[in-house]
């Protein structure tokens, strides 16, 4: 192609704009209109929605189907994504802050000072809940085989 064709090309692409001051137009009738539909479409399905229902967080039009409800809430919907994601940040949390009651269990059970006894003794020693499996008793019974100087049992390993 030479630089002719393409300047003939490009001519004939250029908008008609140019030429729109000459053009007079009697009524509406006469011009070409086309009506404009926005649709809405769900941003979970991705089909045509006519309601007006968006997601709080979001503000993306979904269908009532498509969103999830507020347990506090019913009006407050969700998109499957706003949704997703909050029960995500709140899994977070309540695992740190599951994790801290246990770090404090923990702690709490390993402070006890076990108490005076004799050698020959029979015990009950409870197993925390991090060292055993599901199907583990919650304690076991040991037998002193030794006593420290000051009287108190020595640290327990199985």
């Amino acid at each position: 192609m030479d630089k002719g064709e393409t300047i003939k090309i490009m001519q004939e692409k250029e908008p008609v704009s140019k030429n729109v001051e000459g053009i007079r137009v009697d009524s509406e009738e006469d011009m070409l209109t086309e009506d404009i539909v926005i649709s809405d479409t769900c941003c979970v399905c991705l089909k045509e929605t006519s309601n007006a229902l968006a997601c709080k967080k979001c503000r993306e039009k979904i269908h009532t189907f498509c969103g999830h409800a507020s347990k506090d809430d019913e009006m407050d919907i969700l998109c499957t994504l706003c949704y997703r994601t909050k029960n995500v940040i709140e899994g977070k949390i309540n695992s740190k802050i599951n994790l801290e009651i246990q770090d404090k269990k923990m702690k709490m059970n390993s402070g006890k000072k076990i108490s005076i006894a004799s050698l020959g003794t029979t015990v009950r020693v409870i197993i925390s809940d991090v060292d055993k499996g599901r199907g583990d008793s919650r304690n076991i019974l040991a037998a002193i085989m030794s006593v420290t100087e000051d009287g108190f049992l020595p640290t327990w390993n199985f």
